[in-house]
């Protein structure tokens, strides 16, 4: 908080939303009301491919939702991302020529959509998807979802940040529904001769610099801890 008064600083993390174990830089509200707009005011130039910055909604590591700023392939862009069962599903992009920008995610019983402004004034909408998704009777768990703002560099050593100015969680406000974004075809595994599974845990890389996958993609139930690989 005092590294740029009346700001809060998120620093960069190297680790990620999306892996089990880890501990990204996110600082979040739990969602208390169907129909609520979670806005924010946020500074952020990202400095290498892979750093990003945004408003997120979480349901656990395998199921959550982010509109944020990252940068790819050397382009810095706007990004509305889906992680649905640990599969990756960009649903909108958008170039943005500035470093300060107002981020929202309004929710009601059947989805969350996601929104920008350059100034707080005129607002665009990028993408709307799914509620169900992130429900505990899909994602699983018994706490419900939480909203909040975060910051990663996704794997990578970094010294950059994100400052926010406020966050405001709005309960009945919420602006008119748009309809759903499609989600990208997954990419299918190649064939193979010979498939090795690892029952449980999350991603790593083993002795022979193979990287093996976390769980994704299961139906029903939830995750638990192995005691070792």
């Amino acid at each position: 908080l005092d590294q740029n008064k009346g700001f809060l600083r998120i620093m960069a993390a190297k680790d990620s939303l999306n892996r089990k174990q880890e501990e990204p830089a996110f600082v979040g509200q739990r969602q208390t009301a169907f129909r609520v707009s979670v806005r924010t005011a946020m500074q952020f130039a990202p400095g290498q491919d892979g750093e990003e910055a945004g408003l997120c909604v979480r349901a656990n590591d395998d199921n959550h939702y982010e509109i944020g700023v990252e940068r790819f392939q050397g382009v810095t862009r706007l990004f509305v991302r889906n992680s649905v069962k640990s599969q990756n599903y960009t649903v909108a992009l958008a170039p943005v020529e500035t470093d300060k920008l107002q981020l929202e995610i309004s929710s009601t019983e059947s989805q969350y959509q996601f929104a920008w402004s350059p100034d707080g004034k005129t607002w665009t909408t990028l993408a709307a998807s799914p509620a169900a998704d992130l429900s505990r009777e899909k994602a699983g768990g018994f706490t419900g979802a939480v909203i909040g703002l975060y910051a990663s560099a996704n794997g990578k050593e970094s010294q950059n940040f994100a400052d926010f100015a406020w966050f405001e969680m709005l309960p009945g406000v919420v602006p008119e529904q748009v309809a759903l974004s499609a989600r990208p075809t997954p990419t299918p595994e190649p064939p193979a001769d010979v498939w090795r599974v690892r029952a449980g845990g999350g991603y790593f890389v083993d002795h022979e610099g193979l990287a093996w996958s976390q769980d994704k993609g299961f139906e029903g139930g939830d995750t638990v801890g192995a005691g070792r690989p």
